[in-house]
């Protein structure tokens, strides 16, 4: 195992359902096969990340297919590996963090996200060969130096913690949207959609690769839109009139639109 304590940063041994380091700090196992490594000090709430709700919308949407697309996308870039150590940054409920495992059954992989909620649903599809858990990506519980890729997913990340988690031959693969990603519902919740510099989400490594890919797909009932609108951080932003203004549409075309960057330290 590859954790550290989140405290002490000193190894953890696995005895009986715990982790333990040599300080004694203690992590259960859950019934649900995730340990919790969240500290007090690492929340900015009481239960942080995604809520409940928006979290069973993404697993719903995201097990309907329509994101499958991304999922291939970044699968091109890993299948050529063997044998490697792959953590998942803020992976949600888990959608691209089975499916990786699943179709690269060699990797050793780390799914985590700050939301207990988000691991506890990502049990659903793997119990025993995902190493899931619950953390704050400004304090991974990762050994220095020992993961070959770090995916992040639409995630918030911490560039000091991903140098120092990755190998120095290891990438990152950063997946994020692009100016036209979800375009269409965009145009009918806000009145005016603000368009983002792409600069910004570059992070601080060696870019070795970058790709823009842009698709549509369509979506014809209501609950699958409503899905897609809560699992957004778009939910949170937006006033309820025009919130209320997807429940009644059970037609959409929906253009998916990422960027996918690949970094190496430098």
């Amino acid at each position: 195992m590859l954790y550290i304590c989140p405290k002490c940063k000193s190894e953890l041994n696995k005895i009986n359902n715990s982790f333990i380091c040599a300080n004694n700090h203690v992590y259960d196992i859950s019934k649900k096969n995730y340990t919790n490594f969240l500290l007090n000090d690492d929340k900015n709430s009481i239960n942080p990340g995604d809520s409940k709700d928006s979290l069973e919308a993404r697993h719903a949407y995201l097990n309907k297919g329509y994101y499958e697309f991304i999922f291939n996308k970044v699968n091109e870039l890993v299948n050529n590996y063997k044998d490697i150590n792959l953590l998942d940054i803020g992976c949600g409920e888990g959608y691209y963090t089975y499916n990786i495992k699943k179709n690269n059954p060699s990797f050793n992989v780390y799914g985590f996200d700050i939301s207990k909620e988000g691991i506890s649903i990502a049990t659903r599809y793997t119990k025993n060969d995902i190493n899931w858990f619950v953390a704050n990506s400004k304090n991974i519980p990762i050994k220095n130096n020992s993961i070959d890729v770090i995916l992040a997913m639409f995630s918030f990340l911490t560039p000091s913690e991903l140098e120092r988690v990755l190998k120095d031959d290891g990438i990152i693969i950063q997946v994020c949207a692009s100016n036209n990603h979800l375009i269409e519902l965009k145009n009918i919740i806000y009145e005016n959609v603000v368009v983002k510099d792409k600069e910004n989400i570059k992070l601080p490594f060696k870019l070795i690769d970058s790709f823009e890919h842009t698709t549509k797909v369509t979506i014809n009932n209501n609950e699958d839109i409503v899905n897609l609108f809560k699992m957004t951080p778009h939910y949170y932003k937006v006033k309820k009139d025009n919130k209320e203004l997807l429940d009644t549409l059970n037609n959409i075309n929906i253009t998916l639109d990422i960027i996918i960057n690949v970094y190496k330290k430098d």
